[in-house]
């Protein structure tokens, strides 16, 4: 009787340790693992609209403070729906302006980062140096020739080198959406043709889920077999301007959630699960070979799909005479393998770690169309800070503030190169 009782008080004490643990582990992730939740549910950004294109966009003149859940101080929508800090005047143009268009999902948007550190705003400061010894902002050096300038904080000396009035004026316009996909990048590329004249068009494709995404998207093509809309079945702007998924709500629990989470990655680890009965994720068969057990069955039509959206983009460009680039961002744990530790929540096949098959694929089709194209994975992992290119955040595969000064720099590289 007695051994019964102390077993009955150890099973009380072992279950309200449990409580308990479970409590504490529920509290820690709603507290500091705030991302989780708003990440499933919603973007906390609203900066965007319904659009008859491509079911959402960004919302003209819209500013947002802290937003994604990552320490963001600001973000700015210009009058032409461009992450920049100007607005797009015509009447500023002149013969010497070039006008760079970037277009690309978050990566290019500049999740995580502040409004003049995403590599298109670093572009522009690259390809507009300051004139002679003075450091003027690429929007008022027209006012050498004409407006009156504070020069206060300037030297007392001023010099001109002999090229630095007989220049080009270099505008960049960051297209990037949280999001989108090749089909998008092609509609975006239609409309900012028709609004401005475009020199340049750099398209930035991630390729660890810019193919797998179509798996949501619906291309709705006219007569000419052109590409007139996307539909994303999945994502939508709700009523506060935010991003929302139709399908997807925040778990009850995010203490349950993150232990049928790591549950999951051990019955992989211990070949319990069978993965040609799991859900495919929205990133991973992207890497995988064929005859891998979780290689999705879809992923050639996905495939077929992404190039023809190349293609239709390169047709484009062609008929505008508009130089076109393609930029091919790596995924972290392409990158570096400390990257991996991110992703605690998804078992990440060894047979995918370090894989380059979406590169490989990309590379080959441009090559074959003689399209333009730079891969960035092998000048990242040559990179002797490329532990710190990307965030350390749970789950989030962006670029850190390096990882956006490399990638300017390479794109700045390909357009001095046309120039020269």
């Amino acid at each position: 009787m007695q051994t019964l009782k102390v077993l009955f008080w150890n099973l009380v004490f072992l279950s309200l340790f449990g409580v308990l643990c479970f409590a504490g582990l529920e509290f820690y992730l709603r507290t500091y693992q705030s991302l989780s939740i708003e990440t499933i549910s919603a973007v906390g950004v609203p900066i965007f609209k319904v659009d008859d294109l491509n079911t959402y966009a960004h919302n003209p003149k819209k500013m947002a403070r802290n937003g994604y859940g990552l320490p963001i101080p600001e973000i700015f929508i210009n009058n032409l729906g461009l992450r920049n800090d100007a607005d797009y005047e015509s009447e500023t143009q002149t013969p010497r302006t070039k006008n760079i268009l970037m277009i690309g999902d978050s990566f290019t948007f500049g999740t995580g980062v502040d409004q003049d550190e995403t590599f298109s705003a670093l572009l522009e400061k690259k390809l507009n140096p300051p004139i002679g010894n003075l450091a003027f902002d690429p929007d008022v050096e027209r006012g050498l020739l004409g407006d009156t300038l504070d020069l206060s904080d300037q030297p007392s000396t001023f010099q001109l080198g002999e090229d630095d009035l007989d220049r080009d004026k270099w505008q960049v316009w960051n297209a990037g959406h949280i999001g989108y996909s090749i089909g998008n990048y092609y509609l975006l590329l239609k409309k900012y043709a028709e609004t401005m004249p475009l020199d340049t068009v750099v398209v930035n494709i991630f390729v660890a889920n810019d193919i797998t995404e179509l798996r949501r998207k619906t291309w709705i093509l006219n007569n000419q077999k052109d590409l007139v809309k996307v539909y994303d079945q999945k994502v939508f702007a709700n009523a506060e301007g935010k991003l929302e998924s139709r399908t997807s709500t925040p778990p009850k629990s995010l203490a349950w959630d993150w232990l049928e989470k790591r549950l999951l990655v051990l019955r992989y680890k211990l070949e319990l699960a069978d993965p040609e009965f799991e859900e495919p994720t929205l990133t991973w068969p992207v890497f995988l070979s064929e005859n891998h057990p979780a290689w999705d069955p879809n992923l050639p039509g996905y495939w077929e799909r992404f190039l023809q959206g190349m293609q239709f983009m390169s047709d484009y460009a062609n008929q505008k005479d508009i130089k076109l680039k393609f930029v091919l961002l790596p995924m972290d744990v392409q990158v570096d393998d400390s990257y991996r530790t991110k992703y605690a929540r998804i078992y990440f096949d060894e047979d995918a770690k370090e894989s380059d098959r979406p590169q490989t694929e990309i590379m080959s089709f441009c090559d074959s169309r003689q399209l333009d194209c730079v891969d960035m994975l092998p000048l990242m992992r040559s990179d002797p800070d490329r532990e710190a290119l990307f965030f350390n955040y749970n789950a989030d595969p962006h670029f850190d503030k390096p990882g956006h000064e490399l990638t300017a720099e390479a794109i700045y590289q390909m357009i001095k190169s046309d120039s020269e």
